[in-house]
């Protein structure tokens, strides 16, 4: 697994779980 992957992954993460509580 490449960091962009990672990176990518715990944006989108964060993102999501900003949405939801927001």
């Amino acid at each position: 697994m490449t960091a962009s992957i990672t990176r990518r992954g715990f944006l989108a993460a964060g993102a999501v779980g900003a949405a939801m509580v927001g």
